[in-house]
């Protein structure tokens, strides 16, 4: 008896490559997020985190003067302690989950009982800020502290005095840490001196083993768990150091900003970085590649991997970020059972909003009843399994094509015809290439192939040209040349291209307006709104003075006492009082520059006060930078170069055309409107070209490349 003769199957396309990894599909489930504004307006700038195989599952949170203690488990505040007496650096829980350590801005350290807040042990031994305090992850009675004052100290709870005190840094040592394993004996710190070091307690020695040179002030350290690797964040870099061979392995600049906090996650192998360009990426520790990126809307300067408790894995359950905002970001895993529920509940509110609550629920009892009977079969043994008889596993064959038909027939010649026909019902690549492949193996390519004319043999040609240029789960045009050349002939294009240029025409005189003082006509299309981006623009620089180990200069000193009392002059005739004015004085004498930020804010480098040398020239340039926010050049786009700003190859010289000339035409502007604000407030407008030479004087002593007017952004001294 003769088998039944069973038609090929279609072949399958290979499916297309998933749009995210297995990586960043995990870390894409830290969903569930939950901000917690600051109760102050101070940042968070420490997070602490539990050590690998810690039962502990709380974490603290620093921020200001007060230390907030958080549960891992239900992301709720457990504790709050205020006992400080200036900003609180850096609390760190023990291991055991029952004490904390916090340092401050008066140097003091703090060791408190969680459960009753009340203070264990103070040292005072510091006299500058303590940025860092931090348990041993192996003695419980252990802490590491490192300060300002340029040191490295090792305490013992029960003793008053340091164990050790390591000295070495030349700038603020502002991060340090416990190396755990095989060199649990180690101590690594960094600074704003560029450096790491690395101690050894045994040697009784006060100079460090090993320093490691970096390019930039070094923001913070993380050892991995073997003990013989080293982290170090600098700058927007991260170090990768060897503390075996003594040397750096690697060097990851995949960050824009400053990165300012390092943390282990998935038991040691990965960790996360986070910065002030608001990115938290995770970097996996073998090829020392970013697996995942996460985006936030403030800068960060903490960031944690908070693992589950219960676990002795450290199975990752919160990713914790502390912005410069004050907001606490925390971003948790959900388990099996608690995403199943997740979901249950977005389907149950999709149901009541789009009204089918009661089918909704109708279903979910069906399904529980049927859950309860298979239970009950199960209780009497009656959910055994039920084979089958032959007869009965049998599916009734499918109806064959008229293709398959003949080539089940030996008219192979005919099939192929059939599927080439692009009126045919069964036309299409996957049939072809299907026949195609069964002719192979019938070894019935000739015959379908010979015997052929011109015009037969045509379509068979054609085939490989088409589905040469659309491989497999690529995307199909969505207009062909033919369609695009009809709608360009099309009398309703031409109706639309008229109103747009009419529209265009229309907006651009409706936003011309007159500059104040000057007169000059001019394109706005923003208006005021740029002034909102100050905020913004004044917590970034001034995280980036810190950043940079500058300082702002207190309001009683005498050079911000000379700004705003020239500023107090020049803001009542310029008609900007409406504005909400604040005054910063960097503390940067080689530095002689000045800007206002569209809203009010005025920062001036300590640096030009010599170069102005009195109030007129100062006026001279306050005045100027006024002029730029009273003639709005922030919200102005450098026309007729704006409508050239596009990416092509001449882009450098539709910039030199159109945008450098605008620019130099809007600080001519600015020197005018400030020479006019100057004599109005009553200062002499003739210092300002005594200070302009000076300033040309300070530019050629500093040896730097004279650029031409035609290449500067600036007008010529001349």
């Amino acid at each position: 008896m003769a088998l039944e003769l069973i038609p090929p199957k279609p072949l399958r396309q290979p499916s297309a490559l998933s749009a995210l990894t297995a990586e960043q599909r995990y870390w894409k489930s830290f969903k569930n997020q939950l901000l917690i504004p600051s109760p102050t307006s101070f940042a968070i700038t420490h997070i602490s985190s539990p050590p690998i195989g810690s039962t502990n599952d709380t974490f603290a949170v620093t921020s200001g003067t007060r230390v907030q203690i958080y549960s891992g488990r239900t992301r709720k505040l457990t504790k709050t302690i205020t006992r400080f007496q200036d900003v609180a650096r850096s609390g760190d829980i023990r291991k055991d989950g029952r004490v904390l350590v916090a340092g401050e801005d008066t140097g003091r350290i703090q060791v408190f009982d969680i459960g009753s807040r009340a203070v264990l042990k103070t040292w005072t031994v510091h006299k500058q800020p303590v940025w860092l305090t931090r348990f041993s992850p192996i003695d419980l009675t252990a802490v590491l502290s490192a300060s300002d004052d340029r040191t490295v100290r090792l305490w013992d709870l029960p003793s008053g005095e340091p164990v050790n005190t390591f000295f070495g840094h030349t700038d603020y040592v502002r991060c340090a840490s416990f190396i755990p394993a095989s060199m649990s004996h180690l101590l690594a710190s960094g600074g704003y001196d560029s450096t790491v070091k690395v101690w050894d307690p045994r040697s009784g020695a006060t100079s460090p083993v090993m320093t490691f040179k970096h390019a930039a002030p070094v923001e913070d350290v993380l050892p991995l768990p073997s003990g013989t690797t080293l982290l170090a964040a600098s700058g927007n870099t991260i170090s990768v150091l060897d503390m075996v061979a003594a040397r750096p392995l690697q060097t990851m600049s995949n960050h824009q900003k400053t990165v300012t906090s390092l943390s282990l996650a998935s038991s040691g192998r990965r960790f996360i970085a986070g910065g002030l360009d608001g990115h938290v990426k995770v970097y996996e520790t073998v090829g020392w590649n970013v697996v995942s990126t996460a985006k936030y809307h403030s800068p960060i300067l903490a960031v944690s991997i908070i693992g589950s408790g219960e676990c002795v894995d450290h199975v990752d359950r919160h990713l914790v970020a502390g912005l410069s905002s004050g907001v606490l970001s925390i971003r948790t895993r959900l388990s099996a059972k608690e995403s199943a529920k997740e979901r249950q509940r977005e389907k149950n509110m999709d149901a009541i909003l789009a009204g089918t609550a009661e089918s909704h629920e109708a279903k979910l009892a069906k399904r529980k009843r049927q859950k309860a009977e298979k239970r009950k079969l199960d209780l009497v043994g009656e959910s055994a399994d039920v084979i089958l008889a032959e007869e009965q596993r049998q599916v009734a064959p499918k109806k064959e094509r008229p293709w398959q038909k003949k080539l089940r027939r030996g008219l192979f010649a005919a099939a192929l015809d059939d599927l080439l026909d692009p009126k045919g019902l069964d036309h299409g690549p996957i049939n072809i290439l299907t026949l195609l492949l069964a002719l192979r193996h019938r070894g019935a390519v000739r015959d379908a192939l010979s015997g052929r004319d011109e015009n037969s043999v045509q379509p068979i040609l054609s085939h490989p040209n088409q589905q040469s240029t659309l491989p497999p789960n690529s995307p199909r045009p969505l207009l062909t040349i033919e369609q695009v050349r009809s709608a360009a002939r099309s009398r309703h294009t031409y109706t639309l291209f008229g109103a747009c240029a009419l529209g265009a025409a229309v907006f651009y005189f409706a936003n011309v307006e007159a500059v104040p003082i000057s007169g000059r006509k001019r394109f706005n299309c923003y208006g005021d709104g740029v002034s909102t981006l100050s905020d913004q623009q004044l917590k970034r620089i001034l995280y980036e003075i810190e950043g940079q180990g500058l300082r702002l200069l207190p309001g009683h000193d005498y050079r911000t006492l000379l700004v705003k009392k020239v500023m107090g002059r020049l803001i009542p005739v310029s008609g900007l009082n409406h504005y909400n004015w604040e005054v910063w004085v960097i503390d940067d004498p080689h530095n002689a520059n000045a800007f206002i930020l569209p809203g009010g804010k005025v920062f001036v480098f300590s640096g030009i006060l010599p170069v102005t040398r009195n109030q007129d020239g100062l006026a001279a340039v306050l005045g100027h930078e006024i002029a730029h926010n009273l003639a709005q050049h922030h919200g102005e786009p450098p026309l007729p170069g704006a409508f050239f700003a596009m990416q092509t190859i001449g882009g450098w010289l539709l910039d030199t055309l159109f945008g450098r000339p605008m620019s130099r035409k809007m600080e001519s502007e600015a020197d005018y409107i400030g020479l006019m604000l100057m004599a109005e407030a009553c200062y002499d407008p003739r210092e300002a070209i005594l200070f302009w030479k000076r300033m040309e004087t300070l530019a050629k002593s500093s040896d730097s490349f004279e650029v031409p007017e035609w290449m500067s952004t600036h007008p010529s001294e001349n």
